[in-house]
Formats: C-alpha cells, sequence, structure tokens
C-alpha cells in the first residue's frame, strides 16, 4: 500500500511541476518577426478540410483555430523534420515548432476562405524558449515558431496567440500569457519611439546578434525603437489576474 501512495504522490508533484513550468516558467521572448512560413496542401486534404469545416459549421475564428489544431495534430507528430515531405496529405510525419506552425497556418487560411471568417492566420518566428528563464539548449531551440489568429483591422492584443506545437504536447495551445515584448502586426511597420512611461521589455544578451549586443552596451539607457504596428505583448498572468482581452474573445479560450 505504502508504494502505492508513494507513486501516487510521484505522479500529483511531477504533473504539478510541468503545469507550474508551463504557465508560469516558458516565456517566448523577442525579437518577434512575422515570417513567409506555409504548409502546401494536397488536393486530398483541401478536400478534407473544406468537408469537415461545412458539416462541422466552423463560422468563427474560435472554431477554425481547434479544426485546424486537430487536423494539424493529426497530420505531425514532434521530432526532427522529414525530409523531402511534400505536400502535406494528412499521413502523419515529424517536425518541429516551424512545420506545425506552417501546417496551422495554411489550414487556419483553408478554412476562413472557404467559410468567409474574417481573420487571418500568421506565423511569427520568436527567440528561443526560455524555462524560467533558462533558454533550452539544442539546434531545434534557436528559435520558435507560433501563429497570430487575427481578426481583420485587429491590433495583436485582440487577437489569438497560438502554439500548435504546446497544443500537439498537451500542453495547451494559448502562450498569450508567456509571449514578452512587442508584436509585429504588419511587415511594414515604421519606427517611431516608445512612451517615456513605458517599461521597457527585457533582452537577453543570447538572443541579441552580436552587433546589437555592442549596441546595446554603448547606448546603455537610451530609449529603445519602436515599430508602428507593433504591440506589446499581454503581461504573463498569474494566478488570480484576469486576461486584459475583450470579453467576446476571453470567454471564448
Amino acid at each position: 500500500m505504502n508504494w502505492r501512495r508513494r507513486l501516487m504522490w510521484a505522479v500529483f508533484f511531477t504533473v504539478l511541476g510541468g503545469v507550474i513550468a508551463r504557465w508560469h516558467g516558458l516565456r517566448v521572448s523577442g525579437p518577434h518577426e512575422l515570417v513567409s512560413v506555409s504548409a502546401r496542401l494536397s488536393p486530398s486534404l483541401e478536400r478534407r478540410i473544406d468537408r469537415l469545416a461545412a458539416s462541422r459549421r466552423v463560422d468563427s475564428p474560435r472554431k477554425a483555430i481547434d479544426l485546424a489544431l486537430e487536423l494539424t495534430s493529426q497530420g505531425l507528430k514532434y521530432g526532427a523534420p522529414t525530409p523531402g515531405s511534400g505536400a502535406a496529405d494528412g499521413a502523419e510525419r515529424t517536425g518541429g515548432s516551424e512545420e506545425y506552425t506552417a501546417l496551422f497556418v495554411a489550414i487556419f487560411n483553408r478554412v476562413a476562405d472557404g467559410q468567409g471568417i474574417d481573420a487571418t492566420a500568421r506565423p511569427v518566428q520568436s527567440a528561443g524558449p526560455r524555462l524560467f528563464g533558462v533558454k533550452l539548449p539544442g539546434a531545434s531551440f534557436a528559435h520558435h515558431h507560433w501563429a497570430l489568429v487575427q481578426p481583420k483591422g485587429a491590433v495583436a492584443a485582440e487577437s489569438w496567440f497560438v502554439d500548435p506545437t504546446l497544443h500537439d504536447l498537451l500542453l495547451g495551445w494559448s502562450i498569450e500569457g508567456n509571449v514578452t515584448g512587442l508584436v509585429p502586426v504588419s511587415a511594414e511597420a515604421a519606427p517611431e519611439e516608445l512612451d517615456s512611461e513605458e517599461e521597457q521589455d527585457e533582452l537577453y544578451e543570447d538572443d541579441l546578434p552580436s552587433a546589437s549586443k555592442s549596441a546595446k552596451q554603448t547606448n546603455h539607457g537610451a530609449s529603445a525603437p519602436k515599430s508602428a504596428g507593433k504591440t506589446r505583448a499581454p503581461a504573463p498572468k498569474s494566478a488570480g489576474q484576469t486576461a486584459s482581452r475583450a470579453p467576446s474573445q476571453s470567454g471564448a479560450r
């Protein structure tokens, strides 16, 4: 009986540690950049997407996110990218965060276009993820990709921050509380200065190019430029805090 009790407590603390690490220890920091990443869908997968979207009456961005996440998880397994895989056809293959994001973006936008949903999924490349401030080792964690699902005409704070990789690992898909820094909402953003009262984001030295490190050291204390069309990601949420998001969207999560 004692070994069962010990096993139960071991499982409990393991799960608790995982929850704390996921929701309070994981940080996806800047710089964040919109990139051109999208998977090529096979005709058979396109027909399946259209059929499922119509039969399930997918008529909102939130429902389109759910369907795209479901099909992305069915088509990918986390691991080294499958070489020369060609168009995605629904058969399971392996990939990292870039492949997950590319497939999710392609599926979501296919659903949105077919169902007349006024939203777009855009791939974002961020610096490598950190766990309690420590950068995860390995080439696969040099960058992290995720998707910004944005209603037309909205800013990043009114959008969904979707991580299909974490979703497939059963760690939840929303990373709104994990993303820090300025998130771009258009690739044609023009620079403008930060407000004097606005707090600067923390930048990690090992996430900056060597030239940027030198500039940071010589211009210590100077205000950093901000791009128009960028918005600060919501601060990580602690227990007891509520999301600073429109009620209609936060209630849908």
